[in-house]
């Protein structure tokens, strides 16, 4: 018997969709200062990653060709549901009990993220110097990429005057 009665692939399943269930209703701080929060929110992805992972064959047998772009679509139908019918750009940030609606960036990215697991395994024997350095630096770019979205705007403000405004439609 494995996790609350459940085997196997139905205990994944049903621990990572009561986690974005949370994490979906919960939503995120504006800022980094409630690490709790941020855990809470972000465990389900994590564990996503996981059970993506573990079960990779099957998820390229499933979303093969063309079956892909279900994925696609889905990730779509999620971003078009938060911008146009909600009217809602980027993610939603507010603190751990005040709801605010739900958090569908949350799912687009998540169905996003299983396009491109799909749409790049055809590219894992592929050798390239330049990806090698990326997933070689990819981890210590994970914990420097904050600071660097608050600190790089700013200094090229300074210098030559960009506005990053327009960023904020890509969510970030």
């Amino acid at each position: 018997m494995g996790i609350i009665g459940f085997r196997g692939i139905t205990a994944q399943l049903t621990m990572v969709l009561t986690g974005l269930l949370v994490s979906c209703l919960m939503q995120r701080l504006p800022d980094t200062v409630n690490v709790i929060q941020h855990v809470i929110y972000y465990t389900p992805v994590y564990m996503i990653g996981i059970v993506a992972s573990i079960n990779r064959q099957w998820i390229y047998d499933a979303f093969s060709g063309r079956r892909s772009l279900l994925l696609l679509l889905v990730s779509a139908i999620f971003w078009w549901l938060q911008s146009c019918v909600f009217d809602r750009v980027g993610s939603y940030h507010y603190p751990m009990f005040k709801y605010a609606g739900v958090d569908m960036m949350l799912f687009q990215k998540v169905f996003f993220s299983l396009f491109l697991m799909v749409f790049l395994h055809r590219f894992e024997l592929f050798k390239s110097v330049v990806i090698k350095y990326i997933a070689t630096a990819s981890f210590a770019l994970f914990f420097v990429h904050g600071p660097l979205i608050v600190v790089l705007p700013s200094l090229i403000n300074r210098i030559g005057g960009v506005d990053f405004a327009p960023l904020g439609l890509l969510g970030i």
